[in-house]
């Protein structure tokens, strides 16, 4: 059984609230992961869980990567979430078709 209160308390430790108050960030001086369960669990899987009593992927609706607001979580698709950490972006496909010659800089822009 999960102990909430020391839950509570070490998600309370390792977090601010962001400066305009909309949002609850993890200090970046402790670690990004807790021990729960005999498992590692991040910092916005623990405030969720605090939120809807479930363990499970999340995350942030709000735009703040780094937010861990329990009402700014939300249940992750891992499709989508495997789908953007792999993505390639178009500067990137830019960027490796210039080094190897295909595409030239530009040299003028409209008008």
């Amino acid at each position: 059984m999960i102990d909430l209160d020391a839950l509570i308390e070490l998600v309370a430790d390792s977090t601010a609230t962001s400066e305009d108050g909309d949002h609850l960030l993890v200090l970046s001086y402790y670690p990004r992961f807790i021990r729960m369960e005999g498992s590692l669990r991040s910092a916005q899987q623990a405030s969720a869980m605090l939120g809807t009593g479930e363990w499970g992927s999340v995350v942030p609706t709000c735009g703040v990567e780094d937010c861990i607001q329990p009402d700014h979580m939300e249940q992750a698709d891992l499709t989508l979430v495997a789908h953007q950490a792999t993505r390639t972006k178009l500067a990137d496909l830019y960027r490796k078709a210039r080094s190897r010659g295909l595409v030239a800089a530009q040299t003028s822009y409209g008008g």
